[in-house]
């Protein structure tokens, strides 16, 4: 009669312990997800963040030096009249945009423009444009971008270009 009762009980403890192992496993998986998606989003941001820094600072160096040519300068936006279209970058909520078009000056809108995001969750871009003399002699640009917790900003100099002065 002892032995009846004997494999009820360590079949309890046999369950308990499978317990106990699975919430330990499962605890252990969603936290290692969590922090795999973290990574993975604040990877993300870094890729969009340099990637649409690439393409702003790459548009800026063909820019003209002729400050004539600039039709709208701004902290958070610019506007040149390129070779065969006009193109503007500006900061509009979280989002910075790259437009390229025709710009009315006067009316101070685009008209036949092709629109696209560069970047989102931005947190505050600002563009610095120095013109001492006849040339544009400085453009410095800092973006800064927001992901999760994580803030990310990236600093670029387009001129004076390297060996310029």
């Amino acid at each position: 009669m002892l032995n009846q009762g004997s494999l009820l009980i360590e079949l309890l403890i046999y369950l308990a312990l499978v317990a106990v192992l699975g919430v330990m496993g499962f605890t252990w998986f969603s936290r290692s997800q969590r922090q795999l998606l973290a990574t993975a989003q604040s990877s993300s941001s870094l890729m969009q963040l340099y990637s649409a820094t690439d393409l702003l600072v790459r548009d800026l160096r063909a820019s003209p030096r002729d400050p004539k040519a600039w039709l709208a300068r701004g902290e958070n936006s610019i506007i040149w009249r390129g070779t065969t279209s006009d193109i503007g970058w500006y900061q509009e909520k979280s989002s910075l945009y790259r437009v390229e078009g025709s710009y009315n000056l006067h009316q101070k809108k685009w008209n036949k423009k092709n629109k696209s995001i560069a970047i989102q969750n931005l947190e505050s871009i600002r563009f610095e444009i120095s013109q001492p003399y006849t040339q544009i002699k400085k453009v410095e640009v800092m973006v800064v971008v927001q992901s999760g917790t994580t803030r990310h900003s990236v600093q670029e100099t387009v001129y004076p270009r390297e060996g310029q002065t």
